[in-house]
């Protein structure tokens, strides 16, 4: 990871919505650090680095609930962290879709 700019980038960017959450007193839950962790281990052999990233946002939203109805029942929710690129059965624009759906519920969830 440290020869990897994107994947160092990625992983101070987890971090950085951690720290914010500990910080705003959302949460002291372990389920949170056990996904940072996971999606740490994940990041040494991403090859998607922008799904991983929308997997990480959509956990840790669920784990707050606040989701909506539509978006908790998502297939990405049901597998590990570590199965993220095993949904291929998302097109590119379905994807990119959700992935701004999901950040910006978090950049609203989290006053960024």
């Amino acid at each position: 990871m440290r020869e990897d700019y994107s994947r160092l980038e990625m992983a101070l960017y987890f971090l950085r919505v951690m720290a914010k959450v500990s910080q705003e007193g959302v949460t002291e839950d372990k389920a949170d650090f056990l996904l940072l962790g996971q999606s740490l281990r994940a990041l040494e052999a991403c090859n998607d680095l922008m799904t991983l990233k929308t997997v990480f946002e959509l956990k840790l939203l669920h784990a707050h609930g606040v989701l909506p109805p539509d978006i908790q029942r998502h297939h990405y929710l049901r597998s590990p962290v570590a199965e993220y690129e095993s949904h291929p059965d998302l097109s590119v624009a379905e994807r990119q879709a959700l992935r701004g759906r999901v950040h910006h519920i978090l950049a609203q969830y989290l006053n960024i």
